[in-house]
């Protein structure tokens, strides 16, 4: 696994967390936007662990 595989697995995770956050504190600003962000990231993180699935023991929390 590249550091760059590891990067994008990191920023992808990233946007997941930042977009479901607001998704859950800020109902009255929910968007397409962010539904789409949260979609397409999603999408990212799940390629690049079938890609690479040594990611995933980075990604496991606990």
């Amino acid at each position: 696994m590249s550091r760059s595989e590891k990067e994008g697995l990191e920023s992808n995770l990233i946007r997941v967390l930042q977009h479901l956050l607001k998704w859950h504190y800020q109902p009255e600003r929910r968007s397409a936007s962010w539904s789409y962000m949260i979609y397409e990231h999603s999408r990212r993180i799940n390629k690049a662990f079938k890609n690479s699935p040594s990611l995933k023991r980075l990604a496991k929390v606990g």
